[in-house]
């Protein structure tokens, strides 16, 4: 549910637990609440990118899950530079998660920082001069692992079918 409340002279917003900023007028205030209802509630989420931030949203308002910044942070450093990122869900198969996972290997690890640039959040991506380790790629894959079965939940794959249950962790 959304919610506006009054700080200072300004407008706070908020999808459930997720702040979505502080705006001039009330009005704005809900605007941007009901543009992030749409968002979120969107029938047919089709690409992984769009499911996952959906999926990410709705496991901060149901709270149960700590640390979701960190798996957020891991979501963004690993899994959203995968080639598969923006393709339908359907379209994700077994192979494609195993380069992904052989490309992770091969990578330097990365650090994210996310920064404010003119109202919009901007993602940089930084190298380290260190590979990334087998429990960061473990910790990626579990992640897609918990996302593409959210996906079935949702019916948005078939039952039995997370193409991420079936790769294996390159050594």
């Amino acid at each position: 549910t959304g919610q506006v409340d009054q700080l200072g002279q300004k407008y706070r917003a908020r999808l459930g637990s997720l702040y979505l900023g502080l705006f001039d007028t009330k009005a704005e205030a809900w605007l941007n609440v009901r543009v992030a209802m749409e968002k979120f509630t969107e029938k047919e989420p089709d690409t992984l990118a769009t499911f996952a931030e959906q999926w990410f949203t709705q496991r901060e308002l149901d709270g149960a899950v700590r640390k979701i910044e960190q798996q957020r942070s891991n979501w963004n450093s690993r899994v959203a530079g995968a080639e598969f990122i923006n393709w339908p869900l359907k379209r994700i198969k077994p192979r494609h998660i195993q380069e992904w996972l052989s490309d992770l290997s091969r990578r330097p690890s990365r650090y994210v920082i996310n920064r404010k640039v003119d109202g919009q959040i901007v993602t940089e991506f930084h190298d380290r001069a260190t590979p990334l380790s087998y429990e960061s790629i473990a910790k990626a894959l579990s992640l897609l692992k918990l996302c593409l079965d959210y996906a079935i939940v949702c019916g948005k794959l078939e039952i039995g079918k997370n193409p991420a249950r079936v790769v294996k962790m390159p050594r």
